[in-house]
């Protein structure tokens, strides 16, 4: 894996020297709040053509892809357990980049995860990094708890904004904003194409 420790040395820091430059001007931060409804029923439809299941992340993911315009490669951190032989303790995480357009399908994002890599060896392109054009979503919905009580009930649930401030890359953070209603999303993107899709 030369090729991404290459990408994520000298040339991504490139790329957030040229971000940080037009943060002030370019970084917009906001919430978006999507109906759990929904998204299950976005996930239905979605499934009807899936050979395998399919989650609300891949759902709201591949929506977030969709919507984004500034960024060409995103990243998630993914847990390898499982995936490797038990020589190596598989008790570790590895970062995988993947193409933004890939990812704006639920089910070709699934099979990204599935595989565990979307890059072949020595395929990943350089430029996203160097230009800044790279991103990062991850979701906390599945394990975030919501602390609720007998005499209370939560409205809202979600991260504060300085969590993507002053942030020189597109970042989103997928949330359970309440126990049955609705998600939120926080993001930083750049440039975003708000009328399309599940986000719209």
């Amino acid at each position: 894996l030369r090729d991404k420790d290459r990408a994520y040395g000298f040339p991504f820091f490139l790329g957030i020297l040229k971000n940080v430059w037009h943060m002030a001007r370019d970084q917009k931060i906001q919430y978006i709040i999507l109906d759990k409804k929904r998204v299950q029923e976005m996930r239905k439809i979605l499934a009807s053509n899936s050979d395998g299941y399919l989650s609300a992340n891949y759902v709201i993911t591949s929506a977030l892809c969709e919507a984004n315009k500034s960024s060409d490669i995103f990243a998630f951190t993914m847990d390898m357990r499982g995936l490797h032989h038990r020589h190596l303790g598989g008790n570790f995480h590895n970062e995988i980049p993947f193409a933004r357009k890939s990812a704006t399908d639920a089910n070709r994002f699934r099979k990204i995860l599935k595989r565990g890599f979307y890059y072949d060896t020595n395929r990943l392109p350089l430029c996203p990094f160097i230009f800044g054009k790279v991103g990062r979503i991850s979701n906390i919905a599945t394990v975030q708890r919501l602390i609720e009580s007998d005499d209370g009930k939560v409205l809202c649930h979600t991260m504060l904004s300085a969590f993507v401030d002053n942030v020189p890359l597109d970042t989103a953070f997928i949330c359970s904003m309440n126990k049955d209603e609705s998600y939120v999303i926080l993001h930083n993107f750049r440039e975003m194409d708000a009328d399309r899709g599940l986000i719209r």
